[in-house]
């Protein structure tokens, strides 16, 4: 391959650069994990390498696999070099050579740590950006034509202007341009709404929604609960109560298979339980539902991940929301996921999951749903459930997220299997748009569905033991609603 030598003695890594170009190569996924960590084609200091990842993006941003035959042709359709005097030209393939891209393949190990490679080659990128701006400052400074306040310009400039590279987007001017810019959101949001009063996330809930409001793009919500509690039959709900409400709502479940979801969905619309669905049953009811279903089942996708990365996973939805797929995602769950680096400590590396999730979620501006659960030890507390402290492995889950809501079932409400339904409180622990409380909700057992009661009290929140004292409900108020 021919290589583009500025001077060995600038910071780069050609190993890193191969090493990432390689991965994309063997896995397309590859390269959402590359723009994850902010990585573009004049990162690469083999401006060939850098030839080759644009292309990349380009085949992923028409929607396709960017893998090595569609990043191939891209770079046959691209012109590298012409001759002005005969017309000839070469394209970018022909410089780089197609026996170089299948070389590199053959030298690539493992891609799932493709993001550890592409934040070498970004950061090489950065110290280079810094080495030129320092030289051309310091070439300004041996001009005597320039007088000083001239040169502390044009020096901080040249410094700044380097230095904006990593930082675009990250400072808010407070102007009249930002002022003017604010209001034009406001009419944005307004016009949207107007337009489709579903237009944001929400948990249909109400009293929960009444708390939360409208999630907001960029949120990361955290479900905490115990083992058997409900945060997957939860975020399942929320899933689909969005799906059904126009939002493209992708379903990361490393736990459950595919069937295990759709049985779980269809007991939910059609109140068939579910052993009955895994004996063949298609009664009246299952067809009533899975027609109902299919207005808005292609709104959904089911993603079964196991043994994914936090890292693997925000890469898919970035990929999946370039392509129009994904505005709203859910995670089931943190703890199932496995640590990039197994060398960090167990609470440092959920921290670092966590991150990448929020990280995610603010680049692509989607509401992230993350699944976790708590540590046995609320039960040596005084109120005998679970808060966000207990949110196991980590401090730093509730620290990240935006919102936190947990969710617990009394215990006498879990003795008590012959009633067809039990309560499970809601408690909003966390929530960046500052209300918090609790509610109550009704799980009707068998079908995997938290509806909200017909009759609440009134009370904002809940007594310290709500259990001992609320009386069984007659009836269920559906918050899905359901198909009946």
């Amino acid at each position: 391959m021919a290589r583009f030598r500025e001077s060995e003695a600038l910071p780069h890594d050609i190993e890193a650069e191969e090493s990432v170009i390689g991965a994309i190569l063997v896995d397309p996924a590859a390269i959402y994990r590359c723009q994850e960590a902010g990585l573009t084609p004049s990162d690469f200091w083999d401006h060939t390498l850098g030839w080759i990842y644009e292309a990349a993006e380009r085949v992923a941003a028409s929607g396709f696999s960017p893998d090595i035959v569609t990043i191939s042709e891209e770079l046959a359709a691209t012109i590298a070099l012409s001759d002005p005097q005969t017309g000839a030209t070469q394209s970018r393939l022909d410089v780089i050579g197609a026996d170089t891209l299948t070389a590199m393949i053959s030298r690539v190990g493992f891609t799932s740590n493709v993001g550890y490679f592409a934040n070498i080659v970004r950061e090489h990128a950065r110290r280079r950006r810094l080495i030129a701006a320092i030289t051309q400052s310091a070439s300004l400074c041996h001009r005597t034509d320039i007088d000083i306040p001239t040169l502390y310009d044009l020096v901080s400039q040249s410094l700044f202007s380097a230095m904006s590279q990593e930082a675009d987007g990250s400072h808010l001017v407070g102007n009249d341009e930002a002022i003017e810019r604010y209001r034009q959101l406001l009419h944005r949001r307004h016009e949207m709404l107007d337009n489709n009063p579903d237009a944001f996330v929400r948990t249909y809930w109400r009293k929960v929604d009444a708390m939360l409001g409208p999630l907001q793009p960029g949120y990361l919500v955290v479900i905490g609960a115990r083992t058997s509690v409900g945060k997957t039959m939860a975020m399942e709900q929320i899933a689909e109560a969005n799906a059904k409400r126009g939002h493209k709502v992708v379903f990361y479940h490393l736990e459950l298979s595919h069937h295990t979801m759709l049985d779980r969905c269809v007991a939910r619309y059609s109140g068939v339980p579910l052993w009955m669905l895994r004996t063949g049953y298609t009664g009246r009811e299952v067809e009533d539902a899975l027609n109902a279903i299919s207005t808005w089942f292609g709104n959904i996708t089911y993603v079964h991940c196991p043994g994914w990365t936090a890292e693997r996973i925000a890469a898919d939805i970035t990929r999946l929301h370039a392509s129009g797929r994904c505005d709203v995602a859910f995670v089931d769950y943190l703890q199932k996921i496995p640590a990039s680096n197994t060398s960090a400590f167990t609470a440092k590396s959920v921290g670092l999951q966590v991150e990448a999730f929020k990280t995610c979620a603010e680049k692509t501006g989607i509401t992230l749903f993350l699944g976790s659960q708590v540590s046995r030890f609320f039960k040596e507390s005084t109120t005998k459930r679970p808060t966000m402290d207990d949110l196991r492995d980590s401090g730093e889950i509730a620290e990240k997220a935006n919102v936190v809501i947990m969710l617990h079932r009394p215990e006498n409400e879990r003795e008590n299997n012959d009633s067809p339904t039990e309560e499970v409180w809601v408690f909003v622990e966390k929530n960046t748009d500052g209300q918090t409380g609790s509610a109550r909700l009704i799980h009707v057992r068998g079908r995997f569905l938290l509806g909200d009661p017909v009759e609440d009290d009134d009370e904002d929140s809940a007594p310290e033991q709500p259990w001992e004292e609320q009386p069984e409900p007659d009836e269920i108020d559906l918050a899905v609603d359901l198909p009946f």
